[in-house]
């Protein structure tokens, strides 16, 4: 039976990874918008922005209040 060390695989994956996104001319990004307070959802964002960060890739989170009209999502999103 082999025993997977998921942390130590993980770290080594990630950075492979970053080594690959060093080397490219355009850095890929993540751009997150967020609509009212979800617990939920902040920890996933927040999980995503770290992995991003300890990747080289850059991340970006708009968070909007559950008011947000259809209109003013748009209009973040055409910029």
């Amino acid at each position: 039976m082999t025993i997977l060390d998921g942390k130590s695989l993980s770290d080594k994956i990630k950075d492979e990874l970053k080594g690959k996104i060093d080397s490219y001319l355009t850095k890929p990004l993540l751009a997150v918008i967020s609509i009212g307070n979800d617990a939920a959802s902040e920890i996933y964002v927040n999980n995503k922005k770290k992995a991003c960060a300890e990747g080289g890739i850059e991340s970006f989170e708009y968070a909007l209040p559950e008011e947000t009209t259809q209109a003013e999502l748009i209009a973040l999103i055409d910029k």
